[in-house]
């Protein structure tokens, strides 16, 4: 017989990570920032099989749904708390002080993990360029040894909608998306933001076999798999880590904790902080929750996030383990584990 909450759940490990720039030190001599490139930077391993500086790497997705596999949100990273605010264009959840209603910033003693309304490019944050559109695209290597996902990251915005529209696309045609071979590519694009003409690396998906035979493939049944939740570490290719160029929401202290992507030339970072809710919503969901409910990892990492406010690697360090991976016992389990020690 099998064990309800866990024999039924499936999920594939994340095998690493291929990023699409490098980090060159500042002009100043301080500190590093990262730098677009037109090829994949890999892991060694993958230098094995595609060499130093490929420009497309034979790709599958594993799963039809592609909020799964092209996880896609606003994303705000603090220097000190790591992700403090991950929205839809509608809502979001931000991590804030309990006393002051401002972001948790280094010195915040209680914080509250938040739904609030997501104003998305019009949120102050986006437009000191704080926050960024993340896409965590997770793919299959098949002609790499080894059973995982690959992830990357990408803030851009030409690539999102140039990955969404060929999704869409072979989606259209073959009536699936899952288990098509496909390549990734980095290729060049001419944009013309604020009216000036400048050529940027964006992410293509392309195929090398026929309309016809990706309808022939179509007809296929794809293997049902879970991916893993993605990595939601800051990406450390998007987001540089200078010290002296990130800030606080804090009305007195704006220019201490969240980091800084770009030159700060917005004026006001308050205006987006003045609807906040009550501060009990997150004592009020930890009481009324029932752990039974909690049946995969998903659902246990989102519980703790929301009532303990740890991130996946916190919880996996929590229970003794080193990465989700790893995680043997029931999640209801494990949420009661975090919850005796928290409390």
């Amino acid at each position: 017989m099998p064990i309800k909450g866990l024999s039924e759940q499936r999920q594939m490990p994340r095998l690493g990570k291929i990023r699409t720039g490098v980090k060159v030190a500042n002009k100043s001599g301080n500190g590093e920032h990262p730098e677009s490139v037109d090829y994949f930077v890999l892991p060694d391993e993958l230098k094995e099989v595609f060499g130093d500086k490929p420009k497309s790497l034979p790709i599958m997705f594993p799963v039809e749904d592609e909020t799964k596999f092209a996880n896609q949100f606003y994303k705000c990273y603090s220097s000190f708390r790591g992700l403090v605010c991950k929205g839809d264009g509608e809502t979001c959840y931000r991590l804030i002080d309990a006393k002051t209603g401002d972001f948790a910033h280094r010195d915040t003693v209680e914080t509250i993990r938040r739904e609030m309304p997501c104003s998305g490019r019009d949120c102050t944050m986006y437009q000191q360029k704080k926050c960024k559109e993340v896409m965590n695209l997770q793919f299959l290597l098949p002609s790499v040894p080894g059973l995982g996902v690959w992830q990357l990251d990408t803030s851009s915005y030409h690539s999102i909608v140039a990955v969404n529209s060929a999704i869409e696309l072979i989606r259209n045609i073959c009536g699936r998306i899952s288990m098509i071979p496909l390549r990734l590519t980095i290729e060049p694009k001419e944009v013309s933001p604020d009216g000036k003409k400048k050529t940027v690396n964006i992410l293509q998906i392309r195929t090398d076999i026929t309309l016809a035979e990706i309808q022939k493939l179509g007809a296929l049944s794809p293997s049902k798999v879970m991916l893993p939740p993605p990595d939601e570490d800051k990406p450390d290719l998007l987001y540089p880590d200078t010290e002296d160029e990130v800030i606080t929401a804090s009305k007195e202290q704006a220019g201490k904790d969240i980091e800084d992507i770009w030159p700060d030339d917005s004026t006001d970072a308050d205006k987006d902080f003045d609807n906040l809710e009550s501060a009990s919503v997150k004592e009020t969901i930890k009481e009324s929750r029932d752990p039974s409910t909690i049946k995969t990892l998903t659902q246990l990492m989102k519980a703790c996030n929301e009532d303990f406010d740890m991130q996946p690697a916190q919880v996996c360090k929590a229970l003794g383990y080193k990465s989700q991976n790893e995680i043997t016992d029931l999640p209801s389990e494990c949420y009661l584990k975090i919850k005796a020690v928290q409390e």
